[in-house]
C-alpha cells in the first residue's frame, strides 16, 4: 500500500520552534480522553500524545481530567509529530501555570449544525461559570478530528484503531492547514474553514455567564469521526481544557449525520470536565507517583 502525505503551508509553520519538537522521556500534561474507537490520548489542545493499547486501561480511572505523568519510554515516528508513551508514572493533576492561558472559569461546548444541506458545520462555545471576568485568546482554540487511521500507515504514532486526522491546527493556522494521503490512488482530504475569520478578534473577556460562539466547517473526505476542541494548555505544561466530543459520518456524498455514543465510552456531557469531577470518587482513582 502506497501512502503519500502532503502537508502544505498549515503544517510547514508547525516545524518553527513554536511547535516542533523531539517528544522523548518527560513530563507530559493533558486531559485523559477515549475516542470512539477507544484510542487513549492525553489531549492537551493543540497537541496531543498517544497512551498505549497496553497500558490505556490504568487511565480509563482519570478520564475527563487534566493530568500530569512522567513518560519513561516515548515513540516518535516523525518529528515534527506526536508520540506514543508506552510506559510512564503518573505525577497527579495537572496545575495552572503562569506562563499558559487560564482556564479557571471556561468552559467549553461543540455543537453540530449540519443543517438542511447536511454539511460538517459546527459551532464551537466558550463560557464564563466562574464569579469573575474571564479572557481568553482565540490563538489557543484548537480544533482537533479524530478517525480510523490506514493499517499500513508506518507514520501514525498510535497502536491503536484510530488517530488525529487534524490535530496541532490553532485558529491562527486554521486558515493554511491542509493534509492529503493517498492511500491506493484515492485521495483523502482535511482541512478547515473558520466562518469570519477575518473579523475574530485576538482575544475576548467574558463577564460571568456570558459566552462567545464561533463557527467552522471541516473539508474531510468519507468516513466516521469523532470532533472536539480543546483550548489552553500544554504537551509539556499545565492544565487545559478540552470540549465534549461529537461523533459523525460522511457519506460518500460528503453529507454528516451524526453516530450514536459507542458503548465503550462514557457519556460526556457539554459539562465535560466539571462533571467528570464531581461523579468520581477520590479514592478509586489511581495512586500517583506509581510507574506503570
Amino acid at each position: 500500500m502506497r501512502v503519500l502525505l502532503k502537508t502544505l503551508l498549515g503544517l510547514l509553520l508547525l516545524t518553527s520552534s513554536t511547535f516542533a519538537g523531539i517528544r522523548g522521556p518527560g513530563k507530559y500534561a493533558g486531559i485523559v480522553i477515549f475516542d470512539r474507537w477507544d484510542t487513549c490520548y492525553l489531549y492537551s489542545g493543540t497537541y496531543l500524545m498517544y497512551i498505549s493499547e497496553k497500558k490505556k486501561e490504568l487511565l480509563r480511572a482519570y478520564e475527563g481530567k487534566s493530568i500530569l505523568i512522567d513518560a519513561k519510554e516515548v515513540f516518535q515516528p516523525m518529528n515534527p509529530g506526536d508520540g506514543l508513551i508506552t510506559r510512564f508514572k503518573i505525577i497527579g493533576f495537572a496545575g495552572t501555570k503562569k506562563n499558559l492561558p487560564d482556564v479557571r472559569g471556561l468552559k467549553l461546548l461543540v455543537t453540530p449544525g449540519f443543517g438542511d444541506d447536511r454539511s460538517p458545520k459546527f459551532r464551537l462555545e466558550i463560557e464564563n461559570i466562574g464569579k469573575a471576568n474571564v479572557s481568553f485568546t482565540t490563538n489557543e482554540i484548537s480544533p482537533t478530528l479524530l478517525g480510523l487511521k490506514d493499517s499500513d500507515d508506518s507514520m501514525s504514532p498510535s497502536d491503536g484503531k484510530s488517530h488525529a486526522a487534524i490535530t496541532r491546527c490553532t485558529f491562527e493556522y486554521a486558515r493554511d492547514w491542509k493534509q492529503e494521503t493517498e492511500i491506493n490512488g484515492k485521495t483523502r482530504e482535511f482541512s478547515i474553514e473558520i466562518e469570519g475569520l477575518d473579523t475574530i478578534k485576538p482575544s475576548y473577556v467574558l463577564k460571568p455567564g456570558e459566552k462567545t460562539e464561533f463557527s467552522i466547517q471541516l473539508h474531510i473526505s468519507q468516513g466516521d469521526y469523532d470532533f472536539l476542541f480543546g483550548y489552553g494548555g500544554g504537551v509539556h505544561d499545565g492544565k487545559g481544557l478540552a470540549s465534549n466530543i461529537v461523533s459523525f459520518n460522511i457519506d460518500s456524498k460528503g453529507k454528516a449525520s451524526l453516530l450514536t455514543t459507542p458503548t465503550n465510552r462514557s457519556t460526556i456531557t457539554s459539562q465535560f470536565i466539571e462533571s467528570l469531577y464531581l461523579r468520581s470518587d477520590p479514592s478509586t482513582l489511581l495512586s500517583p507517583n506509581v510507574e506503570l
